[in-house]
């Protein structure tokens, strides 16, 4: 599935709602489980561990199950897809969406993925390279 407003995701009984009426209700989602995945581990959040997230919180499954139901994708990669897109948003700043949440989060990249420190706990953390084996390694947190 592309990142489309004109692609449609099932909700129910055969009515299909559009892409960008799907990503309005699972970005406030992806939002509270950076904030929440942020304080509990005082570490930057990444796609990874919001796909965790995604997967574990029953309001923001139920979503990526309905979008998933609508494509060839697995849940997990659907899931994934889903944190791409707001990615993708956030460095386009070119939907009214991802304009809400952007000035609420920083994003580094963390071992060459995108990951996002809420504002709102103050400064982030540091990130620090060690050399292990005489390479680069990155350490997520100081």
């Amino acid at each position: 599935m592309t990142h489309s407003d004109d692609i449609g995701t099932a909700v129910g009984d055969g009515v299909l709602e559009s892409q960008a009426g799907h990503i309005a209700r699972i970005y406030p989602h992806i939002a509270r489980l950076i904030d929440v995945a942020a304080r509990r581990s005082s570490a930057w959040v990444t796609r990874e561990e919001l796909i965790n997230e995604l997967l574990l919180d029953n309001d923001a499954k139920k979503l990526v199950d309905i979008g998933a139901s609508g494509t060839s994708m697995t849940i997990r990669k659907y899931a994934g897809n889903t944190i791409d897109w707001w990615s993708a948003d956030y460095t386009k700043n070119n939907k009214e969406i991802i304009k809400i949440y952007r000035p609420q989060y920083v994003r580094e990249e963390i071992d060459e993925k995108d990951a996002y420190w809420p504002v709102s706990l103050g400064l982030a953390p540091r990130k620090r390279k060690v050399w292990i084996n005489n390479a680069s390694w990155l350490i997520r947190n100081e």
